[in-house]
């Protein structure tokens, strides 16, 4: 089983520790892709243009500066490095021993700058979103749809079973067979009987349920044990209702999990 996460845009601000080692990422076959990403980085970080290119606003100036040396910043997990929405609600600096090592096997998150990692990865702090045009490497996005596909050797295909995506759609570069089971996991507030795609805040529900699952280490086989599983959220009434939805994608087993709320404003 595996569970797919996005990173977040929000980050610690690591004071202290080891810089980056490229050979000790996960997924090594994605080395030279992911150094490749990271002088294009540095480089258009120094340029008069970058917050333009990496499309960010002036607050965002010190760490476009500061990855200038991206080689040099100190680094932390991964799991306690991305901090936005979805990673406050995965809490994962409060899990057990246990639940962080069964999250280092079925939790892998998608980047822009790193390709995929594990969430015991150290990396540095960073900014730089799928779909932004580098020099030399071109849009991300497209870059990492290919540079992925490497991922569909050996490394990968010991992930059997079920893949659980928490992810947005602009870091969806990586997709499994379609021999596996697949489920997307969405949220959607219920108003009147009328159903309407919760955008932003999704992330957070996305990441209520990727919390339950690492904290009960829960293995899981087939869409259906999960959609009984997230019953959890709607005993502990962090969501109204769950329903597992089939979908039409390119995988024959593809199912929708939508998380509900519902509103009578």
């Amino acid at each position: 089983m595996l569970v797919l996460l996005p990173p977040s845009e929000s980050k610690l601000q690591v004071t202290a520790g080891p810089v980056l080692d490229f050979s000790d990422l996960s997924f090594s076959e994605l080395t030279l892709a992911r150094q490749k990403v990271a002088h294009a980085l540095m480089e258009t970080s120094k340029s008069s243009q970058a917050l333009q290119t990496l499309k960010v606003g002036k607050s965002i100036a010190p760490t476009v500066a500061a990855q200038q040396k991206l080689l040099d910043l100190p680094c932390a997990p991964a799991g306690h490095l991305y901090t936005g929405v979805l990673y406050n609600a995965l809490n994962y600096p409060t899990l057990s021993a246990p639940a962080t090592d069964f999250t280092s096997t079925h939790f892998l998150i998608f980047s822009a700058l790193f390709g995929v990692n594990k969430l015991t990865d150290l990396i540095p702090s960073y900014r730089l979103s799928m779909g932004v045009s580098l020099p030399l490497i071109g849009n991300t996005t497209s870059y990492w749809k290919q540079e992925c596909t490497q991922l569909d050797s050996e490394n990968l295909n010991n992930f059997n079973g079920l893949v659980i995506d928490c992810r947005s759609s602009s870091y969806q570069v990586w997709l499994p067979g379609t021999t596996r089971q697949y489920l997307a996991i969405n949220a959607y507030r219920e108003q009147a009987g009328k159903r309407s795609v919760i955008s932003h805040n999704s992330k957070h529900y996305r990441g209520l349920l990727a919390y339950e699952i690492a904290n009960a280490q829960a293995l899981f086989t087939n869409v259906q044990e999960v959609a009984e599983f997230a019953q959890l959220l709607v005993e502990k009434k962090l969501v109204d209702a769950v329903e597992l939805i089939p979908t039409r994608m390119q995988h024959t087993l593809s199912w929708q999990l939508a998380l509900i709320n519902q509103t009578n404003n």
